[in-house]
């Protein structure tokens, strides 16, 4: 969570806790201070989300196309989409989101009950999904995608996995690699 100090000049704050547009939060401190803290995940320009799961956990399962944008570092523990229709673009924002010991997204349609549709873009650059915590022996992948309709498109961004095994697996699925 990044946070910074706020200087209020004239007017007035009349609750303790006040959301502003942009995902950000500014607190009382009680002593005549106020911090600012960015709300992680941002869903569709309009809400805001503490973490990747609640974020994902909003999008709708209709396919209707949602835009979700990282707004700071984030740490997550598993994103799993399990034959559910999905249309998702990953606005990484040069923002990290690392995974510890899972696959951090994993993705399985049948193409006869779901469609799944991926893009990671990166509006700011240096942006990645990276696996930390997995080891050789838990067979992690930082993206998993398994099943005959899912398309992953990765137009920004990084994907890696530190610890050795597999950054991107996809099976029976189609992947777009622009740029």
């Amino acid at each position: 969570t990044t946070s910074s100090s706020v200087t209020q000049e004239g007017g007035s704050i009349t609750s303790s806790t006040v959301a502003v547009e942009g995902g950000a939060v500014i607190t009382d401190n009680g002593d005549g201070t106020w911090t600012v803290t960015m709300i992680p995940v941002e869903v569709n320009g309009e809400s805001y989300y503490d973490t990747l799961e609640e974020a994902f956990a909003a999008v709708p399962r209709d396919g209707t196309l949602t835009t979700i944008k990282i707004m700071s570092d984030i740490t997550t523990d598993r994103i799993v989409f399990d034959k559910e229709t999905i249309n998702i673009i990953l606005d990484l924002n040069g923002k990290t989101i690392s995974g510890k010991d899972k696959n951090v997204i994993n993705v399985v349609t049948s193409a006869s009950t779901a469609t799944a549709a991926l893009e990671i873009i990166d509006t700011l650059g240096g942006g990645k999904i990276t696996n930390e915590g997995a080891t050789l022996n838990t067979a992690s992948n930082t993206i998993t995608l398994t099943g005959g309709a899912i398309t992953l498109t990765l137009s920004g961004g990084t994907i890696e996995n530190v610890a050795g095994t597999t950054a991107l697996k996809a099976i029976h699925s189609t992947v777009i690699i622009n740029g």
